[in-house]
């Protein structure tokens, strides 16, 4: 399984634009083939920064992902809604086991 997750601010301004861009993301994203999981939350007490938390199958379908049409579009409309700080990583993960 392999593991996206990491953090992003968007201008203050543009939060609302910015939360109807990754709510089209999500939903686009969370169709795609070997997608597990793909969310993004909103910090409290700073609300211009986000989390993104996502969860694939294997890196062919994260590839397919990162080539969508859907991603695309995200990419130029976070781009408009002034992304900085983004810090990203990808996590090479193993068994994932519930905790009681």
């Amino acid at each position: 399984m392999l593991i996206i997750t990491g953090t992003f601010e968007v201008a203050p301004d543009r939060i609302e634009a910015a939360q109807s861009a990754m709510t089209k993301m999500m939903q686009a994203t969370r169709a795609e083939a070997g997608c597990l999981t793909y969310d993004f939350s909103q910090a409290l007490g700073a609300p211009q920064r986000f989390r993104v938390y996502e969860e694939w199958e294997e890196a062919a379908a994260l590839d397919a992902h990162r080539q969508s049409a859907h991603m695309t579009t995200y990419r130029a409309a976070m781009a408009e809604n002034g992304v900085r700080d983004r810090a990203l990583f990808l996590i090479q993960a193993g068994l994932k086991v519930p905790l009681g």
